[in-house]
């Protein structure tokens, strides 16, 4: 039986799939500024349509930022397992 895997590269995917969704939340809030001080600035049918479209957005980036994490930890399951089964296959095969 051969058990192998690249642990590095699996760490690495989980950082990075964190830092993506740390990103995605900092662009978020810049959004949520630039979009509050529009619709202060218009009032009107466009101000609400924005106000709308905001919202949705806002939705999309949480379930999006939950996604993310739940990816994040999946991937550090993933690493853990394989690890695991490494340590198993070693030890059945040293004895």
């Amino acid at each position: 039986m051969w058990v192998s895997g690249n642990f590095a590269q699996l760490g690495d995917l989980q950082q990075s799939v964190l830092a993506t969704r740390t990103g995605v939340e900092g662009e978020q809030e810049t959004w949520r500024t630039q979009t509050n001080q529009l619709i202060d600035a218009w009032p009107d049918d466009a101000g609400l349509d924005l106000q709308s479209f905001s919202a949705a957005a806002d939705t999309f980036g949480r379930v999006n930022g939950e996604f993310l994490q739940m990816l994040g930890a999946a991937t550090g399951k993933a690493n853990e397992a394989l690890q695991a089964a490494l340590n198993t296959a070693s030890r059945a095969v040293n004895g």
